[in-house]
């Protein structure tokens, strides 16, 4: 096991302790970064962390809570100022890379994380095997066909796991138009994942890597894909966006994770009119 995988679940429960433990206090659940790597590292106080990076543990569990709909629990970890009239340290706010809704204030998505029932949430990064996942084991399981949910029990982690899985097997470019700009890409479901049975949601050969525009377009059924991975679409759409031109997309060259035809026949058959 990885040291990383075992430090991420140890920093997923540090917060979630911290915020179930200071439910009516934000101060009081608030946590330094140099103590928060401390606590993770399993380093003593008059250790010097000071050239470690907290981004290592913080932006896994920031991107899980982005994808699971969660309050933001990285909020907790701040930045600290020395009060040099009484040389305590006064916690203060995240630094520039926390990244929350954006819809809320600081203070109100902190009362939503101390509000939150994380105990029903579980650890995500403990796998179904009970132990700390290894992200480099998953993702080369997932990319031999093996179903995501072999590994993983966290859903929010599992479709974090899924996209990554994906960007791999697309070498990180749009399956339609090519465009290699990571943020914009996502996760296309073929079979969507809230009518998925069993592991069909965690297999990549029920994904296919899209920018924003041709996932939304897809989702909505304004064009489709044939069995032999050929775009057929609506009239308005192919007018104003294929033209007369015949359109496969891009697949990977291994067949156990290339779109199967059965996920695209459940396409074709379900979509929106």
């Amino acid at each position: 096991m990885k040291r990383i995988e075992e430090r991420l679940r140890r920093a997923w429960d540090i917060l979630v302790s911290r915020a179930v433990k200071h439910k009516d206090s934000l101060q009081a659940a608030k946590v330094g970064y140099e103590d928060f790597v401390r606590a993770v590292e399993g380093k003593t106080d008059d250790e010097n962390v000071s050239g470690r990076t907290s981004g290592n543990y913080l932006h896994p569990i920031q991107r899980i809570c982005a994808d699971s709909d969660l309050p933001p629990l990285t909020g907790l970890v701040v930045q600290e100022r020395k009060d040099h009239k009484t040389g305590e340290y006064k916690k203060l706010k995240p630094s520039s890379g926390f990244a929350g809704s954006g819809l809320q204030t600081y203070a109100e998505e902190m009362s939503s994380v101390l509000r939150h029932d994380w105990k029903a949430e579980g650890n995500p990064f403990l796998g179904a095997d009970g132990k700390a996942v290894d992200e480099g084991k998953v993702l080369k399981g997932i990319a031999t066909g093996a179903s995501i949910f072999t590994y993983v029990k966290n859903r929010g982690y599992a479709q974090t796991l899924f996209r990554d899985g994906l960007l791999k097997a697309y070498s990180s470019k749009c399956a339609v138009c090519g465009i290699a700009f990571e943020e914009i890409l996502d996760a296309a479901h073929i079979k969507p994942w809230s009518v998925c049975e069993g592991e069909e949601g965690g297999t990549l050969s029920n994904g296919i890597l899209l920018c924003k525009n041709h996932h939304r377009s897809f989702d909505r059924g304004l064009w489709w894909l044939s069995d032999d991975f050929t775009i057929e679409a609506k009239i308005e759409f192919k007018a104003s966006s294929i033209g007369k031109r015949t359109i496969t997309i891009w697949t990977p060259d291994d067949k156990a994770i290339s779109p199967d035809p059965l996920f695209l026949q459940y396409h074709r058959a379900n979509k929106p009119d």
